[in-house]
């Protein structure tokens, strides 16, 4: 889910590997094949490195008493072992906000470019604009964006990572999730070029680029970047993509305890006015538990 590490589901299995070693050699600082399993993680490489170091200083600075509770007592400490992960990779957020040209924090707001178009900007989204006589192009560096164009007779372009969206006089939405490109189109028509493909969505089409695959989905055109109006309908997105949107309008930090249920796919509506009860709406329904560890740190784990 990335720029962080609780969205990056590579990183966020390495750190959850490197505490269960860290438990074992807690019980038993001799256990041989704990401290073989260590030796291998280590040997992964330097994320694998970087990650077992800060959970090994969190570990050590959580109380005794605390490590002997239960799951539901504990998970504070894998919290705030994953808080640290966050600053420990928190280069990226510093490049987004030196490239962007306008940011939002925890509201959407709605933005006149310099090419006279108009976009909304979900909460905790960044866009970088360059205009020209012949181009107008904007990149989404984070989050999401809702573009209505005209045709001007000048190319409209959103790139999001490796995908470009070219708008042929449309309203169309730009969402990005981890690694992972959504787009939709509200009106018009919108041509999409990503994982070495090209493809032109209609109005009420959806497509979904990853690195290795596209795929595309009828949605109906008046859910289309619902986040404007605080109401996000679900459809081919996972328990941790959705928390991440909700997460961005939340003042902290928001982390999936578990690789299977962040990627376990989830379906419905969310009112998201209320982030923290959109929050909780979202774990009962796949029977998660929430722990607000503070007012900036919110865990979700299976229960």
């Amino acid at each position: 889910m990335s720029d962080d590490t609780n969205r990056d589901p590579a990183r966020q299995k390495l750190a959850e590997e490197a505490a269960r070693i860290l438990r074992r050699l807690d019980e038993d600082p001799d256990d041989h094949a704990a401290l073989k399993d260590r030796d291998a993680f280590l040997a992964r490489g330097r994320d694998a490195k970087r990650i077992y170091a800060v959970m090994a200083r969190g570990f050590a600075a959580a109380p005794k008493t605390l490590k002997d509770r239960d799951r539901r007592y504990s998970i504070g400490i894998v919290g705030g072992v994953l808080a640290l992960l966050s600053l420990a990779f928190a280069w990226e957020p510093l490049k987004v906000a030196w490239l962007a040209d306008y940011t939002t924090r925890l509201t959407t707001e709605i933005i006149e470019l310099e090419s006279g178009d108009t976009t909304t900007l979900d909460a905790s989204s960044a866009i970088q604009e360059e205009t020209n006589a012949k181009i107008r192009t904007v990149d989404l560096l984070k989050g999401a964006g809702f573009f209505d164009v005209d045709d001007d007779g000048r190319r409209f372009i959103v790139q999001a990572g490796n995908v470009t969206a070219e708008a042929l006089g449309t309203a169309f939405e730009v969402m990005r999730l981890g690694d992972d490109v959504i787009i939709t189109v509200a009106d018009g028509i919108v041509e999409v070029t990503g994982a070495g493909q090209i493809r032109q969505l209609t109005e009420g089409k959806q497509i979904r680029v990853s690195p290795f695959e596209t795929s595309i989905r009828s949605v109906e055109p008046d859910t289309v970047a619902g986040w404007r109006r605080d109401r996000l309908t679900i459809g081919g997105m996972t328990f941790g993509e959705v928390a991440s949107v909700i997460e961005r309008r939340m003042s902290g930090r928001v982390f999936v305890i578990s690789n299977r249920l962040a990627d376990d796919p989830v379906a419905g509506a969310l009112d998201l006015s209320m982030p923290r009860n959109a929050l909780k709406t979202l774990a009962a329904t796949s029977g998660a538990s929430v722990v607000e560890v503070s007012p900036y740190l919110t865990i979700i784990y299976s229960r």
